[in-house]
């Protein structure tokens, strides 16, 4: 790094040493709108205007500073779709089509060079997945099993392979906020408390600082509390009769936290093998607790029924927000917990054949 250790050159000199680096963000739309242009940042996990600029300008420029590079917007009016843009201090040319904001071009921004690169190898995994999707719904239409089963082991190799260059890009970049944003957009659904510890440790002090590195704290104290072995945190909640129901309700019996909705397609699927292995160990001391994320009430009420699902269920409907799933870091569905006679959690996103596996092994069946 260059320093000012010479005071006495000229004045041109200190005056230059003293300029503090800033960002300069120059806009042109191959269509001037009218309305406002705004600088978004995610401020308390929502995007927030912090500077707008009137069209009606000659110039439009937005100026200032930032600390570290972070991820910016820019929204266009009331438009749904913004443009990210990963802000830094330099000057940054943005040209813009007005009818799809998201898709400017950006030039002038090395950490927004850097996410643009990752977009573009990423998205070719995408290419190749929705191409085998497509033949997967001509193969259920055709009642094709062996088509089917194909595909889907095809599908799996392509996300496999779309993981691995994700991770392998986070490794390689640890230096850059650019990564912090793809294990939150891509990776958070699967990372456990270990696998985002060892993230974040790599991460430099610069980083550190930023809004998304804070997210991911966050995210990362909740998992803490959740791992394999952790004591399971009690919760109170209504079931359908509004009674409350509370996981000490359960002490001494193995539970499966079940969280689950109407509308989740994987979870009804997944309820018909879950009917299954509570018939057949329901009377040895397994039970299952429902906790659904639907917000419809009736919808919730009919899956009960329709599914057959004889245990008992709990839901505050409202969604993603439902309490106990955020208690619990749920920010994807079907997701259970596993938990022993003592309340201590041994199982977490079991899949069917590992529930099997691990209660056979309790039971002695």
């Amino acid at each position: 790094m260059r320093r000012c250790v010479l005071a006495l050159i000229t004045v041109v000199t200190v005056f230059s040493c003293q300029q503090q680096p800033s960002y300069k963000v120059e806009i042109n739309f191959s269509d001037k709108p009218t309305g406002m242009l705004y600088l978004m940042k995610e401020i308390d996990k929502k995007p927030t205007a912090v500077d707008s600029i009137d069209l009606s300008n000659e110039n439009i420029v937005f100026t200032g500073q930032v600390e570290t590079p972070e991820l910016y917007y820019l929204k266009l009016n009331d438009q749904k779709k913004m443009l990210r843009l990963f802000l830094e201090n330099s000057k940054i040319d943005i040209l813009m089509n007005p009818d799809s904001v998201d898709k400017a071009e950006v030039t002038g921004s090395v950490t927004h060079y850097l996410y643009k690169q990752f977009v573009t190898e990423a998205n070719k995994f995408d290419v190749k997945h929705r191409a085998l999707y497509s033949d997967y719904q001509k193969m259920i239409t055709a009642n094709d099993e062996a088509g089917v089963k194909l595909l889907e082991e095809k599908m799996e190799e392509v996300y496999n392979q779309q993981q691995t260059y994700i991770k392998s890009f986070v490794d390689s970049n640890p230096e850059s906020v650019v990564s912090l944003y793809i294990v939150r957009w891509y990776l958070i659904y699967e990372l456990d408390y270990q696998g985002l510890n060892d993230i974040l440790a790599k991460i430099p002090t610069p980083v550190a600082t930023t809004t998304i590195y804070n997210v991911l704290k966050e995210r990362l104290a909740i998992l803490e509390k959740v791992q394999v072995g952790k004591q399971a945190i009690d919760f109170s909640m209504e079931d359908p009769d509004g009674k409350q129901v509370s996981l000490n309700d359960f002490r001494g019996k193995y539970l499966l936290i079940d969280f689950w909705a109407s509308w989740c397609a994987p979870c009804r699927i997944a309820n018909h093998d879950l009917v299954e292995t509570y018939k057949k160990y329901n009377e040895l001391g397994f039970e299952i607790l429902g906790v659904s994320l639907d917000k419809n009430r009736e919808y919730w009420l009919e899956a009960i029924q329709a599914d057959n699902l004889t245990w008992k269920h709990v839901s505050d409907l409202k969604g993603w927000e439902n309490a106990v799933g955020q208690l619990y870091g749920v920010n994807s569905i079907p997701h259970t917990f596993l938990v022993d006679k003592e309340g201590v959690i041994i199982g977490n996103r079991l899949s069917h054949e590992e529930l099997e596996a691990k209660l056979s092994e309790i039971f002695n069946q």
